[in-house]
């Protein structure tokens, strides 16, 4: 009898082991999931302060006379 005992609670104690575990987990999946979307929408902030900054920089004056040089540099001929 009191081998049963014991049997049942080391198996109760495995049990309850295993939830606070699972528990655990969930908790950090879920503070990482949040650290994620913080971190996607920080970057995709960053990204959008360097594009208008980047907007401001850049002048053309003569879009076509760009495109010639630029068509020019990449293939290499006239």
């Amino acid at each position: 009898m009191l081998e049963v005992a014991l049997a049942v609670s080391v198996l109760a104690a495995v049990i309850l082991i295993g939830v606070l575990i699972s528990i655990g987990n969930e908790r950090q999946r879920r503070a990482l999931e949040e650290l994620r979307s913080d971190l996607r929408q920080w970057a995709l902030g960053d990204l959008e302060i360097k594009r208008e900054k980047a907007v401001r920089e850049i002048q053309i004056i003569d879009p076509l006379a760009w495109l010639r040089d630029v068509t020019r540099r990449v293939t290499g001929g006239p």
